[in-house]
């Protein structure tokens, strides 16, 4: 809530305390008690969970109408002898027989609305296109001149505007008690005489009771309206905070029309939505969807910067033309990043809320330059699954050439999965290293080959024993299951020392997911290992 509904809430609820005075609210917030106030190559491991910080261990940067509301509301008792007190400090005596001339627009319990028995509490007037129009009204204080006929049947306040132009009326509400919005066509002179203010009725409007609510009623034609604020019932009439704003019925107004396709409340082309409202194509382009990544699957891409678009701010320190690639990450991992480049170009990484297709916007991500043909490294560990964006962004027209990029999601995926392991229930399974991937280690003394990943879960602390018949060299590393690469957090290691069978246990083993690296001592010594995996 804004410092004017803040405001206008704070006036409501005071009225209805009983407070001795409460003005209307103007549109900055202010109240008027007067008259009217028209007033390098490295590694850079970008570790933090926050996208906007990060770690680069090369030592690089990481660029991430006033509007018057007519508080001159008069005051009117209408007796045979009319006196109106003026919020303008003007104390009139007007001396009024069986009729008021209905001169004083404002708050009069005997004006006549135009259309026979209508009497309308407040007059507006012509509503300005745009503007905000705030009213506080005590529907507590109303009486039930409309005797049901309206949207609700309890007390009622009667506002009475025009609209000089066809278009739409935006209705916002602040409440303290429970109350309906009608808005009725004033059929004005050709009603007759009896006519009251709600026999055409246009819409009506039920908050059901909120605090806080707002509608848009469509398709008005130009002309004089009334605005009935009617409790539930007599019982819940309270105090209502009012705003009214008309809109042209056009685009441009910032709300979408049947019929438009956006609406950014202007009507200028070439930012995504055009004079007529319709989504630009191509504007906000995405030169590559990559798709959901396959974990440590390295994908390789070349951007030519040199014919690429200036479209996106990307929020790095760049300004020049632009290339933006999107992907989807299946699992939580460490998304890699390695580029050559001619020109100077920052490379930028945002997560897929942070990203605005239909505005070309990407901020609140992570930016980095690595000076003017410089390959860069980074590493942006610990990402979760999801939508991302990568931008390439030069310096400048002159500083466009050509990017060769490398990206990977590093993420430990098992190469089998035993899950959950019953206590005393051997789980077994076999691995072949000649066709591991060579990406994890077992974190044993010595060197390492290829390898095979086997997941597995424990409901409560075990000891986990591994009994093993194998051809070749193998070491056995034990792991936490990780967000990126499997062989982050180690538990334990066994090395058989080459023993064709054989069996070790890792002792007191806490309950969670587990990762087993099964991999070759050296390059070269690979082979087929059979496991049997019980937990104790």
């Amino acid at each position: 809530m804004d410092l004017k509904r803040i405001v206008a809430l704070a006036a409501a609820l005071c009225l209805a305390a009983g407070c001795n005075h409460v003005a209307p609210v103007e549109p900055d917030g202010t109240s008027d008690t007067g008259g009217d106030a028209d007033a390098d190559g490295d590694s850079d491991t970008f570790e933090d969970s926050d996208e906007d910080a990060g770690i680069d261990s090369g030592g690089d940067t990481d660029s991430d109408t006033d509007m018057d509301t007519d508080a001159d509301a008069d005051t009117d008792t209408d007796t045979d002898a009319d006196t109106d007190t003026d919020a303008d400090a003007d104390s009139d005596t007007d001396a009024d027989t069986d009729a008021d001339s209905g001169a004083d627009a404002g708050l009069d319990a005997g004006v006549d609305g135009g259309a026979g028995e209508c009497k309308v509490d407040e007059a507006l007037g012509v509503l300005p296109i745009g503007p905000e129009v705030i009213r506080v009204l005590d529907v507590a204080q109303g009486g039930d001149d409309l005797a049901g006929a309206g949207c609700g049947s309890g007390k009622d306040v009667v506002v009475s505007f025009t609209l000089a132009k066809e278009g739409k009326l935006k209705i916002d509400v602040v409440q303290v008690g429970d109350h309906v919005f009608g808005l009725y066509a004033d059929a004005g002179a050709d009603a007759g005489a009896g006519a009251a203010c709600t026999d055409t009725k246009v819409a009506c409007y039920d908050p059901d009771g909120a605090s806080e609510g707002g509608t848009v009623w469509s398709g008005l034609a130009a002309g004089d309206y009334f605005l009935v604020v009617e409790s539930r019932r007599a019982s819940a009439a309270g105090t209502v905070v009012v705003t009214l704003t008309a809109l042209a019925e056009a685009c441009g107004n910032k709300v979408p029309d049947p019929g438009e396709e956006c609406d950014d409340g202007n009507l200028v082309p070439g930012d995504g939505c055009s004079p007529a409202c319709k989504v630009e194509p191509g504007v906000c382009a995405i030169d590559e969807d990559m798709g959901t990544l396959t974990p440590n699957l390295v994908y390789n891409r070349t951007l030519d910067m040199v014919d690429a678009g200036d479209e996106w701010a990307t929020g790095c320190p760049s300004w020049g033309p632009d290339r933006v690639l999107k992907f989807a990450t299946p699992q939580a991992g460490d998304i890699h990043l390695t580029w050559d480049q001619t020109g100077h170009h920052a490379m930028g990484l945002y997560s897929g809320g942070t990203v605005s297709e239909f505005l070309c916007q990407a901020e609140n991500g992570v930016c980095f330059d690595k000076g003017a043909d410089n390959p860069g490294w980074v590493i942006f560990m610990g990402r979760g699954a999801g939508e991302w964006f990568l931008t390439s962004e030069a310096f400048g027209a002159e500083g466009a050439g050509t990017v060769d990029l490398n990206l990977w999601l590093e993420a430990c995926k098992p190469d089998l999965e035993l899950g959950a392991l019953a206590a005393g229930v051997p789980a077994t399974t076999s691995v072949d290293t000649t066709t591991g991937t060579g990406l994890y280690r077992a974190g044993c003394a010595g060197g390492s080959g290829l390898e095979r990943v086997v997941g597995f879960s424990l409901d409560a602390q075990r000891d986990v024993t591994i009994d093993w018949i194998q051809t070749g060299d193998h070491v056995l590393g034990l792991y936490v299951f990780p967000i990126g690469a499997c062989d982050e957090t180690q538990v334990d290691c066994a090395d058989p020392g080459g023993a064709a069978t054989g069996s070790t246990t890792f002792t007191r083993v806490g309950a969670g997911s587990y990762v087993l690296v099964v991999d070759a001592y050296a390059s070269g010594s690979e082979g087929a290992v059979d496991l049997t995996i019980t937990a104790n």
